[in-house]
């Protein structure tokens, strides 16, 4: 178990997504809040779904979750907050379903002995992102396990290790 797990914010860039992904070896990432609170999880596998998909936003001042398109963000005017348009909630909704479906699907597109190929770091420089790409941000609330299991020093190393294998990761 790591002392000092890996963690990314809901709201993260780009490049601090594929650096990690690009120095690390790990399969499962926390989700945390602004606060350090532990609300959600993600697996390598979903990460690369969504570079793959650049399923990122322009870089916005404030921390508020998107509320257009991942192409065409709504600004808040400064009287108030702008609410999406039923057409743009539509095309929001399809896209985190597609999304959805395609990080579930991810496995089943390779041969088992070709799966470490398609989360390696070398699949992750083969995405060509571009610098500007790299600035971007990705808001990790739509994707990520929302109820993610929590490990106490007093579990049982057996049922830790259950827990871990079921989440598809692979080291405690």
């Amino acid at each position: 178990i790591a002392a000092h797990p890996v963690c990314f914010g809901e709201k993260t860039t780009v490049r601090e997504v594929t650096d990690v992904l690009l120095h690390t070896k790990h399969n499962g990432f926390p989700v945390v809040s602004g606060a350090g609170k532990l609300v959600g999880f993600m697996l390598r596998s979903q990460l690369m779904v969504l570079l793959a998909r650049r399923e990122f936003v322009e870089n916005q001042t404030n921390d508020l979750p998107r509320n257009g398109t991942a192409n065409e963000p709504i600004e808040p005017t400064a009287d108030e907050p702008v609410a999406p348009t039923l057409e743009q909630s539509r095309v929001a909704e399809r896209r985190v379903l597609a999304n959805d479906a395609a990080m579930r699907t991810f496995h089943h597109r390779h041969e088992f002995s070709d799966r470490s190929v398609s989360l390696s770091s070398e699949a992750v420089s083969r995405l060509g992102l571009t610098p500007l790409e790299l600035d971007k941000h990705m808001y990790l609330t739509d994707y990520m396990k929302i109820a993610p299991l929590a490990v106490y020093s007093q579990c049982a190393a057996w049922r830790a290790a259950g827990y871990f294998r079921a989440s598809g990761l692979r080291h405690l």
